[in-house]
């Protein structure tokens, strides 16, 4: 890595990410790198929206679709790579809307030691056991504080505390205080696109249509056909379940179009307003961009 700001290029779903960095990296020589925990796998690369070879051109692409789907995969582990990359990178260029990662590449990351495979595997076998409600008690009953802070129906934040109080011996409360920095906050130089409503959610209703075009039915086939468990990342890529209902004959297509489109509306109005409370940081250089074109 150079001596210039590591930029970070994010935003909520459909707001032209990939075409804005691919752009900036052609004008400053960059590498992207990606920040989206859905684009990470192999095998969904027409709903994860990963960026062509067409698109990609001559300009390095890092972390995209370089795992496979029946892999467990979480945030620490986007971390190890993306600092790596991060640091062999000419003029790095991170790129994606999974504001949790990026938040805490910036702001730094507690050391939570890695969690041995016996008790991810018995953690999640106790939840399809026996159900959302009572794995929630059995958390609460060994872990009471951090238990009152979560949605018994939150799957991943529930299997993550219970996972590492059992195989640690402490709360994951505990291990948050253990804040690990991977770069100075005033590294970073952050772009946050930003368009208008109407904009924002026709570019999504347009580009699921297009994702219909490319595939998406024949991707989420091919899915199914992997028998990776509903719980896993990759069964959460964006019309996933939709379009699974469709295949399965209890939707129409109009249907599963229509509350396709519908969920990646929603998401990407989560995604904006969380962009705007998470990342007011006095020493972080951001900009929030409009319009694209006059940037």
């Amino acid at each position: 890595m150079n001596s210039q700001k590591i930029i970070v290029i994010t935003g909520p779903t459909a707001s032209g990410k990939t075409d804005f960095a691919i752009k900036m990296a052609a004008r400053i020589d960059g590498e992207i790198i990606n920040s989206d925990s859905l684009q990470v796998y192999k095998e969904n690369p027409i709903l994860s929206a990963q960026p062509t070879i067409e698109e990609r051109g001559n300009i390095p692409h890092h972390l995209f679709g370089y795992i496979s789907g029946a892999e467990e995969y979480n945030i620490a582990r986007w971390l190890g790579d993306s600092v790596e990359q991060i640091k062999e990178c000419k003029n790095p260029i991170l790129v994606g809307g999974t504001g949790f990662y990026l938040k805490h590449l910036i702001f730094g990351l507690s050391t939570i030691p890695e969690i041995d495979q016996e008790t991810r595997d018995a953690t999640r076998s106790l939840y399809e056991k026996i159900g959302p409600e009572e794995f929630y008690q059995a958390l609460r009953s060994i872990d009471p504080e951090v238990a009152s802070n979560l949605n018994p129906n939150n799957y991943q934040k529930t299997i993550r505390a219970y996972e590492v109080i059992k195989s640690t011996g402490k709360s994951i409360l505990y291990w948050r205080k253990q804040n690990r920095q991977f770069f100075p906050i005033d590294s970073f130089k952050m772009i946050i696109l930003h368009p208008d409503r109407e904009i924002l959610y026709q570019n999504c209703n347009q580009r699921f249509l297009k994702q219909l075009e490319n595939g998406a039915i024949e991707e989420v086939k091919y899915l199914m056909q992997q028998n990776f468990r509903v719980s896993t990342g990759i069964m959460k890529s964006h019309a996933v379940p939709e379009l699974m209902k469709y295949i399965n004959g209890e939707w129409t297509l109009k249907e599963a179009i229509e509350k396709s489109q519908q969920v990646v509306r929603n998401y990407a109005k989560r995604q904006t307003t969380w962009f705007k409370h998470q990342f007011n940081h006095a020493d972080l250089d951001i900009n929030f961009v409009n319009d694209v074109t006059n940037y």
